[in-house]
């Protein structure tokens, strides 16, 4: 046996961990608020696995409110203290100042435009909670792409040693009963000859 068959049996699996674990953080840029590298890193994540493909990226301008009744979602214990930093920031509009995350434009003609939603798949942040040590983020992510399309995802972020942000957990979430179409009716029939209708 060869002195590099041990050295091939180490590097393969690390090099197979490594691609299953994906790239590493991108380190912030300076003077970059943690909020916004938590958002850069989520982008970068929708720009390698988009939720809805066919579509070319946009970020929204502004926050979206969170609203823990609204689009309730649970995620593993080590992100606890920052989906709690999370539901103390409920109802908390923000806007998004840099002109671009990771490359994907912030749109900035208004928080909602239909013209965007049937040119875009449109990623809207809520504010971003954190735990007390910085160590761990948690938000809410919507994606908008026209009537009928979209999503919602609740997500957890480890900061890497180099300032960085990776996703740590993906948590869908069902759409909001009150954003459900209703039912459709059954279609009327009218009564037959000689049959008087029924009151309601």
């Amino acid at each position: 046996m060869s002195r590099r068959a041990p050295l091939r049996a180490f590097l393969l699996p690390t090099a197979l961990l490594a691609a299953c674990i994906g790239p590493g953080a991108t380190a912030p840029e300076p003077g970059q608020s943690a909020d916004v590298a938590v958002m850069t890193a989520v982008v970068e994540r929708v720009r390698a696995r988009p939720p809805h493909r066919g579509f070319p990226l946009a970020v929204a301008p502004v926050t979206v409110s969170y609203e823990p009744e609204r689009y309730p979602f649970a995620l593993r214990r080590e992100f606890a203290a920052a989906l709690t930093d999370l539901g103390a920031k409920h109802g908390l509009l923000e806007p998004i100042r840099p002109p671009y995350l990771s490359g994907i434009p912030v749109r900035r003609e208004g928080v909602y435009d239909p013209y965007d939603l049937d040119q875009y798949l449109l990623v809207r942040f809520s504010p971003v909670g954190f735990s007390a040590d910085s160590s761990r983020a948690a938000l809410l992510v919507v994606y908008d792409c026209g009537p009928g399309c979209g999503s919602r995802a609740g997500i957890g972020l480890r900061r890497a040693a180099n300032g960085g942000w990776r996703i740590g957990e993906v948590r869908p979430i069902p759409e909001p009963a009150g954003d459900r179409a209703p039912p459709a009716s059954a279609p009327a029939v009218p009564p037959g000859p000689g049959a008087s209708p029924r009151s309601p």
